[in-house]
């Protein structure tokens, strides 16, 4: 028996191939990985839960989206062409101060952020390669509020279609940020012929391009000076303007890049993507506005245009935009088009929304505007008042989100696609009214 034990050949035990090993780690950490990236997830889901906000993840893209087509645009078919949008973003106007550059993609040949270019027929400006006769042009007109409302064109375009079945609604971006009256007035006086309804959407820039231009030393009707001048301006370029700039430039395209990144088919519904996109995208625009602000004192405007009082330039300021608006209105009645004048929203008008954590972070790393809101939206205000008694069709939107809950703002000036989409709503609803009620002289037969 002895013998036979001795004798018997034991079978050996087979040990695991490297690479199966190698894989069962890698397993592992990917494992591992999924689950921490979905506790996160969830996690991340729930702060903002808590923290007031109720934007679904299609809105939280949206937001993303307008942050990088409307603020952050880039140039080129691919990475190697493409350049940030603030060296060759805007190009100098005569009559506008400024516009967006043709060159880029998305800008017809006037500069303006839309798909129709506009040419000659009879005399008379027109949308090119469409038939006026089948379709409801809609102009939208303002500063940077403006231009993102305008940019929901989808939106605008589906809510406008039920207003006029038996019309194709077109609706045109003529908004630019930092743009404000006497810009807007020039824009539409310029272009008036293509429109048949004509939406000025504005308030805001009008008190801080004037009090900051008179501050800054230019004339407050000016466009935005931090734009026209600090920006644009290419005079006496200095080794701390190109230093700045070339920090400035940096910045932005990063911004750029990390939204980009945000929007990648496998992570753009993330809500954890969102948060990380959202608290990187505040810090880099708390430091773009530093670097903007440095960037303007090197021109040395420290002089005032006017040696008046802030609140007398506000007071100035709320007169002549309601100067502004009277002069369009009666201008588009003769032209026999349909003009709304909408006062915009400020999260920085008092009792206008009840703010969450987060939208009180982002105001106060954003632009330094509440005084000009506390004190100039009551001006404002009243000139509006004026225009309706006058027979103007006027819209103040400041309560708009009194009820809402949940993130709106982005910053201290702009909101997010709720937000927006709630404006063209209240926009769509004084079209539809002036058609029913038959106050619009040029309402189409159908």
């Amino acid at each position: 028996m002895f013998k036979k034990l001795v004798n018997r050949k034991e079978t050996p035990v087979r040990k695991p191939s490297r690479l199966k090993s190698v894989l069962g780690r890698a397993l592992l950490v990917v494992s591992g990985l999924f689950v921490g990236f979905l506790l996160a997830e969830i996690l991340a889901a729930c702060l903002m839960m808590f923290s007031g906000d109720r934007s679904t993840r299609a809105e939280l893209m949206q937001t993303r989206r307008s942050q990088l087509v409307t603020v952050r645009e880039e140039v080129g078919e691919n990475d190697a062409e493409a350049t940030p949008g603030f060296v060759g973003r805007y190009v100098l106007h005569p009559l506008f101060g400024y516009t967006l550059n043709p060159k880029h993609v998305g800008i017809n040949n006037f500069g303006f952020r839309t798909t129709y270019d506009f040419t000659l027929v009879d005399n008379r400006y027109v949308l090119k390669d469409q038939d006026h006769r089948d379709t409801i042009v809609v102009g939208v007109f303002g500063g940077s509020f403006a231009e993102q409302t305008a940019s929901q064109r989808d939106t605008f375009e589906k809510k406008l279609a039920e207003v006029f079945p038996g019309k194709t609604p077109i609706v045109v971006n003529m908004a630019f940020g930092g743009h404000a009256f006497p810009q807007s007035a020039f824009i539409y006086m310029y272009f008036r012929d293509l429109f048949d309804v004509v939406v000025f959407l504005d308030g805001l820039n009008e008190l801080w391009n004037y009090s900051e231009n008179n501050r800054w030393g230019v004339p407050p009707e000016y466009a935005k000076e931090r734009t026209y001048r600090g920006k644009l301006s290419r005079e006496e370029l200095s080794p701390e303007m190109l230093d700045l700039t070339s920090q400035l430039i940096a910045a932005e395209k990063k911004l750029n890049q990390i939204t980009t990144l945000s929007l990648r088919p496998l992570i753009r519904n993330s809500v954890l993507v969102h948060s990380v996109w959202h608290w990187r995208h505040g810090e880099l625009e708390h430091q773009i506005g530093e670097l903007t602000v440095a960037l303007t004192k090197v021109y040395d405007l420290d002089e005032h245009f006017f040696a008046v009082t802030d609140d007398e330039i506000l007071q100035f300021a709320a007169q002549q935009w309601g100067r502004y608006h009277e002069l369009v209105d009666r201008t588009a009645k003769a032209e026999r088009v349909l003009a709304i004048h909408v006062l915009q929203p400020n999260p920085y008008v008092p009792g206008s929304k009840r703010l969450t954590g987060r939208e009180q972070h982002r105001m106060t790393r954003s632009f330094r505007i509440e005084s000009f809101v506390v004190d100039g939206y009551p001006k404002l205000q009243q000139e509006l008042s004026k225009l309706h008694s006058q027979g103007c069709i006027t819209e103040d939107l400041t309560q708009i989100y009194k009820d809402v809950r949940g993130q709106i703002w982005v910053d201290a000036a702009h909101a997010n696609a709720r937000g927006y989409d709630l404006v063209i709503e209240r926009i769509v609803g004084q079209i539809k009214a002036a058609k029913e009620e038959k106050s619009w002289v040029g309402i189409p037969s159908k």
